[in-house]
């Protein structure tokens, strides 16, 4: 999975993910204006999941299998793929997505530019990626510093669905969504801002 971000007029953005076959845990910056039917119609994007915690409680650590019905997720599914009624009907910057596709992919997303503040849930899992400069290397540990003994797990999702714990010393991909669970309140969001397509030191 990867990212490119291009500035563009005021407030606007062109983010571009390239997805390989099978999940892909997308983070995004922009808010494109389309609905999911008219973005991903005729791409190999087959199902795209939202985490939406305040459906349910239950974490499930594999998309694959468990989500064909899960409370705690909001839904597309393309028209092959579409046996059940859609719940997600569009995608927000700031959100983690999980996007299964049946063969690699690039995605050119033109959208709005949000102010994004995450709200932390004590002692729970979130689906999200944080704003990080492309190529800057960035650890888990130097975004969060003293905080990060607020963070309890970090997973990544691999193409076959299944969440893997990764390491603190780990890089930040920008544009990749991860799990991460708190441990007690979390007030830091990290020490970089994105604004008008501008990475800032916040």
């Amino acid at each position: 999975l990867c990212l490119g971000l291009l500035s563009a007029q005021a407030q606007w953005m062109t983010q571009t993910v390239t997805m390989s076959k099978g999940w892909n845990a997308v983070y995004l910056q922009v808010s494109p204006g389309l609905a999911c039917h008219s973005l991903f119609t005729g791409t190999p994007v087959k199902i795209i999941h939202q985490f939406n915690p305040a459906l349910s409680a239950q974490y499930e650590t594999s998309p694959a299998q468990p989500l064909e019905r899960a409370p705690e997720w909001l839904t597309w599914r393309s028209g092959a793929s579409n046996s059940l009624p859609p719940t997600l009907f569009s995608l927000q910057a700031g959100q983690g997505y999980l996007v299964s596709n049946d063969a690699p992919c690039s995605l050119v997303l033109t959208g709005r530019v949000e102010n994004i503040r995450r709200t932390w849930r004590p002692d729970d899992w979130h689906l999200t990626g944080l704003d990080v400069e492309p190529g800057a290397g960035v650890t888990f540990e130097q975004f969060f510093g003293a905080a990060m003994d607020r963070i309890d797990k970090l997973q990544r999702v691999d193409s076959d669905g299944i969440s893997r714990a990764i390491a603190s010393s780990a890089a930040i991909e920008p544009g990749r969504a991860y799990w991460i669970k708190t441990k007690g309140h979390l007030d830091s969001d990290g020490p970089f801002a994105l604004e008008g397509g501008i990475w800032l030191n916040a």
